[in-house]
């Protein structure tokens, strides 16, 4: 993971450098096929029901050791895509302490900021 000094991640598939993982402000998350010079938002859809997705400014996302083409990516809650961000899903509850007070304003607080999944098992 490299994190870039404008607010973003930038994650290289290490199995096939052909894609990069680009997280930047407000969740948005893109794929980029770096032969073909193309990106792709992969960005998770927002929630049909229930609290809304908060996200830090720069929202991490983190490539699995484990299973290729799977990532994770952090919200208040974890996601996971199996498809290299075609589709998510949850893959836990709300992680944050979710503290009203400090929800108020335009500033994002109560969400995660980095992530990282076992090196022995995988998520």
């Amino acid at each position: 993971m490299v994190g870039g000094g404008d607010g973003m991640y930038n994650v290289v598939d290490p199995e096939d450098s052909r894609w990069l993982y680009n997280a930047s402000q407000l969740g948005a998350i893109q794929r980029v096929d770096q032969r073909a010079g193309t990106s792709r938002s992969i960005r998770p859809p927002a929630r049909r029901s229930g609290a809304p997705y908060r996200f830090h400014w720069t929202a991490p996302i983190h490539l699995s050791p484990h299973n290729r083409g799977s990532s994770i990516s952090a919200r208040r809650c974890c996601l996971r895509s199996v498809n290299r961000g075609d589709s998510w899903q949850e893959i836990s509850p709300d992680l944050t302490t979710n503290d009203p007070e400090k929800l108020k304003g335009n500033i994002e607080f109560c969400t995660l900021t980095t992530i990282a999944e076992s090196p022995v098992t995988p998520a």
